[in-house]
């Protein structure tokens, strides 16, 4: 899932003192030579270990994340992807951070999973259109997901799709001509559906994510959700709140 690149060679504008790569690489135990050592070791104990001040120890993870985070991802240089609505693009200074991780919270039945589909549908159109021209992967984990309906879990979520797209995009996606069904065809077939039923499975996809990600040109993630997975997974559960709080640092470092 990294990029994995020795911290030794960072670029100039980012680079760390030499005394400070050598506390990193002789930590006992797990030394930290690499971007990918220094993203998934928590800052308080990266801190800790190394005797830095909180600041200066985001300041040292950041450039690591700097040096292998993509580029923004529209051709316009433009570090936001739109919403389509304009009022929430001002509300949020310009719509949704590209290169970076947003978390949507609401109550139950709120349309954060809509809002979320209606995201994947944008992701797919060129970017005259707002658009990131490129694919989506839609990680579900809200219920169990046995096998055996997981054929349906697709299809619904296919069907609301076609009718979001049918409703905002009456002009691409609304006639039953040959060109809007080809129109729909190459959305939906962009938008790329995977179920994940434990932070196990959802790990398994992450950690070898990067190759799908070129392959399949895609622009936007989605995990709906993963606080509901974490929850599911430890509520009610003794001492579960460090576990819960290592698997949750793990997760967003295997993110960026």
């Amino acid at each position: 899932m990294y990029s994995d690149r020795k911290l030794s060679r960072l670029p100039i504008h980012l680079s760390i003192e030499q005394r400070q790569l050598s506390k990193l690489a002789s930590l006992p135990r797990s030394p930290i030579r690499t971007t990918q050592n220094l993203l998934v070791t928590d800052e308080r104990i990266l801190g800790r270990r190394c005797n830095w001040e909180p600041e200066f120890t985001k300041s040292v993870q950041k450039k690591g994340a700097q040096w292998i985070a993509p580029k923004n991802c529209t051709e316009t240089k433009e570090p936001f992807m739109s919403t389509s609505l304009p009022e929430l693009d001002l509300a949020l200074g310009g719509g949704i951070p590209c290169s970076s991780l947003t978390e949507i919270v609401g109550p139950s039945n709120f349309g954060k999973t809509q809002f979320c589909l209606t995201l994947s549908i944008l992701a797919t159109l060129p970017v005259s259109m707002n658009g990131l021209d490129g694919g989506t992967c839609y990680i579900s984990t809200q219920g169990a997901f046995p096998a055996e309906r997981y054929c349906n879990f697709s299809f619904r979520t296919i069907y609301r799709l076609i009718e979001i797209a049918k409703h905002r995009y009456p002009y691409l996606y609304g006639d039953e001509n040959p060109q809007s069904q080809d129109n729909l065809k190459k959305m939906t077939d962009s938008v790329h559906l995977m179920k994940a039923k434990s932070s196990k499975e959802l790990a398994n996809i992450l950690e070898n994510f990067q190759e799908f990600i070129i392959e399949k040109n895609i622009r936007l993630l989605i995990i709906d959700s993963f606080g509901a997975l974490i929850k599911k997974e430890f509520i009610d559960k003794k001492d579960s709140l460090d576990k819960r709080s290592r698997l949750l640092v793990k997760f967003a470092a295997w993110l960026k």
